[in-house]
């Protein structure tokens, strides 16, 4: 590859979709993070809203958005 390579972090926070459960079992606490739009519903990570998964339903149409500029 010449030249510098670009690369895209996609986020989840602040997302109308996200959504966080809060738990405690056995003295381990946290947040799972799931997704509740219609097309795309699933389970993002424990506490994390810093890397959209590929599956997400607006992440392909966020990209094209941002090259949009």
């Amino acid at each position: 590859m010449i030249g510098p390579r670009l690369r895209i972090v996609a986020s989840c926070d602040q997302c109308e979709h996200m959504r966080c459960t809060p738990y405690r079992v056995q003295g381990d606490s946290g947040r799972d993070v799931e997704c509740t739009h219609p097309d795309g519903k699933g389970y993002i990570g424990e506490q994390r809203f810093d890397s959209t998964p590929q599956w997400c339903p607006l992440l392909r149409e966020a990209i094209v958005e941002f090259g949009r500029g």
